[in-house]
């Protein structure tokens, strides 16, 4: 199965930089929300063997980083798309129309958590998904996959 040409069937790639800007801030939140819970579980039990620890260390970023990568390499292995891009009606596809494996995701996910930290880079790519004809990102070109609409044919 091939994705559709952005040329020929452009409706599969309309609207794709707003819907996964938006899709991004839900997978933020969605992230945090499961991360707030693992970072009290895991104070309490460092604070019983460890006097003094504040959670305001490396400790929370390497936990919501580490909870985000496994939320989207999760979410993009199983269902194709992650729940931000559930509600904007997005699927994750290879280029060559076939659904990513979990290494495929994993690796996507990790570039992905790498413009975050690496904020012109995310700028960079911000601009890829705009000015690709499959409207990829700096992590899509990278893996060789895209974002479309969920309506496009499988």
């Amino acid at each position: 199965m091939k994705l559709p040409d952005p040329e020929l069937q452009p409706e599969f790639y309309a609207y794709m930089p707003l819907k996964r800007a938006i899709a991004m801030l839900l997978d933020v939140v969605a992230a945090g929300v499961m991360w707030f819970p693992v970072v009290v579980i895991l104070k309490v039990f460092i604070d019983i063997w460890i006097d003094g620890f504040r959670y305001t260390n490396p400790f929370m970023f390497y936990t919501l980083a580490l909870t985000f990568l496994g939320y989207r390499t999760a979410m993009l292995a199983r269902y194709g798309a992650t729940i931000g891009m559930m509600v904007m009606v997005l699927k994750w596809r290879k280029l060559d129309g076939e659904t990513p494996d979990l290494t495929m995701a994993f690796r996507n996910s990790l570039l992905h958590l790498g413009q975050y930290v690496v904020l012109p880079v995310q700028f960079i790519s911000f601009v890829m998904i705009v000015a690709t004809p499959h409207r990829q990102g700096l992590n899509d070109m990278l893996t060789e996959t895209t974002m479309l609409h969920r309506s496009a044919p499988e």
